[in-house]
């Protein structure tokens, strides 16, 4: 073959190699390395695209139960809703009726300490108003004011101001007036009778609550006293109630 047809036909067979190579996506780099080239390459996103970002349908509040209900369209949100239940309750609010409540009194608290029971039970106002003006009044025996009072002068003055109930002066008469009850009928405004000089009544004090009775002691004057102290359980002689 002459040389001339030589080199045309290795021209045409390089050039047929190129074009075989173009087609299948490889192409010459500087380096003389073949570099695999996709044969379909991806848009770049521009930078500023945001991705739309889906919420869960018919969202839905309430005043006092939130609830968020899933439709259809939104079942492949990794929600797991066992295939039965399309409602998630995400929380609840129960209503509360809140009443005002009372305030105690400075006497209510005063008076529950000192009997040791609860404020509510302190409620005869006039009762505790007329043992605060007079508590701490010294004792003078026969006394009936201020300056001194005795016990059944206390009792006779308590059942007049408060009741209009006229009871007998003395805690003997007081006692013969008055209607015998057990220790466990005993109510507020009872009447609890001690012998303190000898075998007779001698000592009267009214009944308030809790065991605690009212009084007016030749030791303290007026005074609130445990009906279980051992040296008024040694001196009980009875308890009596004044019958309007």
């Amino acid at each position: 073959m002459p040389l001339r047809f030589s080199i045309a036909f290795a021209i045409i067979i390089l050039f047929g190699s190129c074009t075989s190579l173009k087609q299948l996506g490889f192409v010459p780099n500087k380096g003389n390395t073949v570099i695999a080239a996709s044969a379909s390459p991806q848009k770049e996103k521009p930078a500023d695209t945001k991705e739309e970002i889906k919420f869960l349908d018919n969202i839905s509040t309430s005043a006092q139960t939130t609830f968020i209900e899933v439709s259809s369209q939104s079942k492949n949100t990794g929600l797991d809703l066992n295939n039965q239940n399309k409602t998630i309750q995400a929380s609840n609010f129960e209503t509360v009726d809140v009443k005002e409540a009372e305030i105690p009194t400075p006497l209510q608290f005063k008076y529950a300490m000192m009997l040791g029971t609860e404020t509510n039970e302190i409620q005869n106002q006039q009762l505790f108003e007329f043992i605060d003006d007079w508590y701490g009044t010294r004792y003078r025996l026969g006394g009936t004011t201020k300056n001194g009072i005795d016990c059944s002068a206390l009792v006779q003055l308590l059942f007049s101001s408060l009741y209009s109930i006229p009871v007998p002066r003395t805690s003997k008469e007081q006692y013969k007036f008055s209607k015998r009850i057990s220790l466990t009928e005993l109510q507020e405004g009872d009447l609890l009778f001690y012998h303190t000089r000898g075998r007779g009544v001698s000592h009267v004090g009214v009944y308030l609550s809790n065991n605690k009775f009212l009084h007016a002691a030749s030791s303290g004057g007026v005074m609130i006293s445990d009906m279980y102290d051992p040296y008024f359980v040694k001196r009980f002689m009875g308890a009596g109630r004044v019958i309007k």
